[in-house]
This record gives structure tokens, sequence and C-alpha cells, in this order.
């Protein structure tokens, strides 16, 4: 599974590295279409979401801000304006 999540994350990464080559070295024309662009941004967060569970498998932690909240002595995001301290 790490192997198959690496490779995507690198040819999602590639994907995206090829499309701002497109627009810089053609036109930026194809900045302006609303499919391209939509395109790019899904190709790099895809990417992102991949290279991020390659780094959770290695670590084994993933952010938990209520936890992180409760160190600092502030209130966690999620609870504020309702009256809850965390």
């Amino acid at each position: 599974m790490k192997a198959y999540t690496i490779t995507t994350g690198i040819i999602f990464g590639l994907i995206t590295l090829a499309h701002v080559f497109r627009i810089i070295l053609e036109n930026h024309a194809l900045a302006k279409d609303p499919i391209y662009v939509l395109l790019t941004v899904l190709t790099t967060a895809l990417s992102i979401w991949a290279w991020r569970l390659v780094r959770i498998r290695a670590t084994g932690v993933r952010f938990q801000p209520e936890l992180r909240s409760r160190k600092k002595g502030r209130v966690a995001p999620g609870l504020v304006g309702i009256g809850i301290d965390a």
C-alpha cells in the first residue's frame, strides 16, 4: 500500500508540474480556462493528499487539533461560541 501511495503522489505531482509548465511555456490563456485550472487544482490536491498519507503511515501520528488546543489552554476550534471549553 505504501508503494502505491508514493507512486500516486509522484504521478499526480508530475501532472501538476506539467500543467504549470504548459501554462508558462505555451500561453497564459490556459490559466483562464476553468476546466484546466480545476484539473490542476485537483491533481495538486491529490498529490498533497497522497504524500500526507505516506507521512501519516511513516510516523503513525495524525494531526489532532483538539489535543493541541488542550495543551495550550485554548478553546478547541469546533467548540467556540457554544460555551464549552476544551
